[in-house]
């Protein structure tokens, strides 16, 4: 059987000419490749796209077309992963594409995207591992979209949501219950550890590339400040952007390292 394709994304900047390895699409990859079920029905590209480029030459760049397309999306790299998306479910209409990530996870705004950017297929809210992972293996089966109802009666479908993700469907969004935090993050396989970053490494593309590593020992603030939060953070921090240009530099690294280092 003819696998189907997986490829994430997680677009950033250099800094001192070191991209960092891209945390959030390796946690995804790591925990999507322990799973039997998951592994007869898809395999994932390899080479996760971690630096910006032009969004047309990250889509000519599949040389697989993709069955479901995932976008870890951040303050800085939002833009660009919406056009990528835009892109590629314009070349390829039957991929899913899949948005996660800080930038998202606040329900006010992933209302606002869906409804505007029709090429966005589910977000993710908040942990993005079991939730990606349930997403791909319902639709191994069949079709996420198709899932979903087209009548007046959409709502009805929250109950039978995977918790944690929302959606737009006959002009309603539709939220599921959000997913609980993980308390023990040993449930989730490392990147480092199980070859996936390995396999970056290895990819011909990587080899002239410098990589800084980031290490996730907790997740979140642990006094749960409202700054420092995946959701509230987000909203505070886009308000705070508009009025603090001085400040964009710090206060979006404080914001994206609660969420990742």
């Amino acid at each position: 059987m003819l696998k189907k394709r997986v490829i994430l994304t997680q677009l950033g900047w250099p800094y001192s000419d070191e991209y960092y390895l891209p945390l959030s699409s390796g946690m995804l990859a790591a925990m999507c490749k322990v799973d039997s079920t998951f592994n007869e029905y898809y395999e994932i590209d390899p080479w996760l796209r971690f630096a910006r480029d032009d969004p047309q030459k990250i889509v000519d760049g599949f040389e697989v077309p993709p069955d479901i397309l995932g976008l870890s999306c951040y303050v800085w790299c939002e833009q660009i992963s919406l056009e990528v998306a835009r892109l590629t479910k314009e070349r390829f209409p039957t991929c899913l594409v899949v948005f996660g990530g800080p930038s998202v996870t606040d329900h006010y705004y992933a209302k606002t995207l869906l409804r505007a950017q029709p090429y966005v297929d589910v977000i993710v809210h908040g942990e993005g591992e079991q939730t990606f992972l349930d997403l791909c293996l319902s639709h191994a089966r069949r079709p996420y979209r198709e899932q979903v109802p087209v009548d007046r009666d959409a709502r009805e479908y929250k109950k039978d949501m995977i918790p944690g993700t929302a959606l737009v469907s006959s002009g309603h969004y539709l939220a599921a219950p959000a997913r609980a935090r993980e308390k023990n993050l040993d449930r989730f396989p490392s990147p480092f550890l199980d070859g996936t970053f390995d396999r970056l490494l290895q990819q011909p593309a990587a080899k002239e590339v410098k990589f800084a590593a980031i290490w996730e020992p907790d997740r979140g603030c642990l006094a749960r400040l409202p700054a420092l939060s995946v959701s509230t953070g987000t909203r505070l921090f886009r308000s705070r952007i508009a009025l603090f240009v001085p400040q964009r530099k710090n206060t979006a690294r404080s914001v994206s390292r609660a969420r990742m280092a």
